[in-house]
């Protein structure tokens, strides 16, 4: 059993997903930006803190583990195939998670100028998902779109 790979992973429980996205909204109720164009990496520690003190989190079986870094799977390789913003693990082991990739959206720049976020999203974020980068065994995986100016309208048009 070593280094043999299993012919089957198993899959993150869909019925926890829910629970999960329900915990996000509760607590991004509250979650506000400290400067105006606040980095997205900031805002998700403080909303992965306010997780942290939700039952489900704080005592299982879903654990936060913000900005965790994706190992590559040739074990020749040191250095990461990128990040996951928010990664919640269900103790399944380490390849059964949920992923959720952050991003600004509608952010004003320090001179003015208003960036709608929506190629990041989708070419930093999104594409991701789909090309395997993030969750790569896994079914499902999800978006998080912080909308700075507070117009989700328009960030979702």
């Amino acid at each position: 059993m070593g280094g043999e790979v299993r012919a089957f992973i198993p899959l993150f429980p869909q019925r926890h997903i829910p629970i999960i996205l329900a915990a996000i909204l509760q607590a991004g109720e509250t979650l506000q930006k400290k400067i105006p164009n606040e980095h997205e990496n900031r805002l998700t520690r403080r909303l992965c803190r306010m997780l942290n003190q939700m039952i489900i989190f704080r005592d299982g079986p879903l654990s936060i583990h913000p900005q965790q870094e994706i190992l590559s799977p040739d074990p020749e390789k040191d250095t990461p195939e990128g990040y996951i913003d928010i990664l919640v693990s269900c103790g399944h082991g380490s390849e059964v998670y949920f992923a959720i990739e952050a991003k600004r959206l509608r952010v004003r720049s320090a001179s003015g100028r208003m960036t709608a976020g929506n190629d990041d999203y989708v070419n930093e974020g999104m594409m991701r998902f789909i090309t395997g980068q993030y969750a790569p065994l896994m079914k499902s995986g999800a978006m998080l779109g912080y909308v700075f100016d507070g117009d989700t309208g328009m960030a979702r048009s």
